[in-house]
């Protein structure tokens, strides 16, 4: 339809600000008459992704300016721009397509770097009614951590409820104790930790105790036992899975 002999106008589109986030895309547009003949009666039809925009999400905030606001959609590089595109419509005026691209990347989030958990076996005494062990846990300036989550299993059960928190980075555990003799498997103690702000971590250690040695003298209920000595074979290995054989060894009598 001609208006006084001329083409009815269009709208003008313009964008007066942007800004994304993981929450929501927000943008400013200003709709304009390309004859000043004023926006009123303006429909929108908005699309984003090729899915309609609720027109709740289309807000007119006044002087011919509109917000809107809109799903955040990222892409990662290399891949296409995100299409919003709409209609424009009112009276007097022809209506009027727009479309504009839009890629956001989204912000690799900082990684943090954890800490490092260290174990180191403190003290040891078996008898023939426990395997009794105190453990020292701690970080990589060797103060101690208490708060620490810890799974153990001993010959393959679960003992983690035995697990007691004595303070300042220091556990102890109270066993069932299991000899071997010479030339049988060792029996394996293992253990999982982790604490906040730190790495997970485990620790496997192999316990042989010889049965001669705790029924040769019980009188002593659990001290250190006369004419034996314990030897480590290995190193303990803190912060990652380290490996411990514990053997009890008769001394040689001078």
């Amino acid at each position: 339809m001609n208006y006084f002999g001329k083409t009815p106008p269009s709208f003008v589109v313009n964008v007066i600000a942007q800004s994304f986030s993981p929450i929501i895309f927000n943008m400013t547009i200003q709709i304009s008459s390309e004859l000043n003949f004023g926006t009123r009666e303006l429909s929108i039809q908005m699309w984003w992704n090729g899915i309609l925009v609720p027109s709740n999400d289309i807000e007119d905030i006044g002087n011919s300016l509109f917000n809107i606001s809109l799903t955040p959609i990222f892409v990662e590089p290399g891949e296409n721009p995100i299409l919003l595109n709409m209609t424009l419509g009112a009276p007097y005026h022809k209506d009027k397509y727009y479309q504009t691209l839009i890629a956001v990347e989204q912000e690799s989030e900082p990684v943090s770097i954890s800490d490092f958990l260290f174990i180191e076996i403190k003290d040891q005494l078996f008898s023939i009614e426990e395997f009794n062990i105190t453990f020292y846990i701690s970080n990589e300036s060797s103060q101690g951590i208490d708060s620490v989550t810890i799974q153990m299993w001993w010959n393959g059960g679960d003992v983690s409820s035995s697990v007691h928190n004595l303070g300042s980075g220091l556990y102890f555990v109270s066993l069932e104790p299991i000899t071997v003799k010479p030339g049988e498997d060792p029996i394996l103690l293992k253990i999982n930790f982790s604490a906040s702000g730190y790495e997970d971590k485990s620790f496997e250690t192999y316990i042989t105790v010889d049965p001669d040695v705790i029924l040769g003298d019980d009188s002593t209920g659990g001290e250190a036992i006369p004419g034996y000595s314990i030897f480590f074979i290995g190193l303990i290995a803190v912060g990652t899975i380290g490996l411990i054989y514990v053997i009890f060894k008769r001394k040689q009598q001078i």
